[in-house]
């Protein structure tokens, strides 16, 4: 089996604006473990680093307007840490492999790259697990009404609100992916699918810091979101992540 066409033309496209993206997370494991994307994996991950978001975001676009479905964080009026892309398929007996890309956003920060998850924050008591849901979901729903509304006022008060739920947001702690520089610092080339990707050079290493010592050995019970080196921080630890601009400029085509 090969990559669909879609990714194999998107992946281009970004070798083409120069944007340096590498295999990581699950698709990583796959590709060294397993020499392909796991069978119950309905995704493709790559990073990038958060420099080159705006090169990311040009290509985007014009895959947007062909009618690719493009989630920008969980729909949230910000670009911080995912992208989601899902390709719309003109004949739909076709099959798509894999079904999805994602795209992880790693910022610098001091010795370590950071991904935050600013939608997942982590409650200080858990009466405040049902207050926290609700203020990312209004956030959703604020931003979907700014992006498609025209009327000034009804833009202006959608910001107003926005801004008003991240500034309590920002106050509290957040799940974060913190990876020690040096597994970012060099990377090798492998073929995985019949397509060269970039991994990182000391891959042994990075793959044990993510899943153990115990990696090579598949585990029906791991669990992504406990396994995995995650960290609770501060919210406002890294730069806010506000990107209005960016977002709509994306999205109204």
């Amino acid at each position: 089996m090969e990559l669909s066409k879609n990714w194999i033309d998107l992946f281009k496209a970004f070798d083409e604006k120069k944007i340096f993206y590498w295999l990581d997370w699950g698709t990583l494991l796959g590709a060294i473990r397993n020499k392909k994307i796991f069978d119950w994996d309905h995704d493709i991950d790559i990073s990038v680093h958060y420099d080159d978001l705006n090169k990311i975001l040009s290509v985007l676009k014009k895959y947007h307007i062909n009618g690719y479905k493009i989630v920008i964080q969980k729909d949230l009026p910000y670009i911080d840490n995912i992208i989601q892309i899902y390709p719309q398929l003109e004949n739909n007996s076709e099959k798509c492999f894999p079904g999805s890309l994602d795209i992880y956003i790693y910022k610098k920060y001091n010795n370590d790259y950071v991904m935050r998850w600013l939608h997942q924050p982590q409650y200080p008591q858990y009466r405040y697990k049902k207050f926290y849901k609700l203020c990312i979901s209004i956030i959703r729903k604020l931003n979907r009404l700014y992006i498609s509304e025209s009327n000034l006022f009804i833009q202006t008060s959608s910001i107003i609100l926005i801004k008003l739920i991240l500034f309590i947001l920002m106050r509290e702690k957040c799940r974060y992916d913190l990876i020690p520089e040096k597994y970012f610092s060099d990377f090798i080339e492998i073929t995985f699918y019949n397509k060269k990707f970039n991994i990182p050079k000391i891959y042994t290493e990075y793959l044990i810091y993510l899943y153990g010592k115990n990696w090579k050995i598949p585990d029906s019970n791991w669990d992504w979101r406990k396994g995995n080196p995650k960290k609770v921080f501060k919210a406002s630890m890294i730069a806010k992540p506000i990107n209005y601009k960016s977002i709509i400029n994306f999205y109204r085509l």
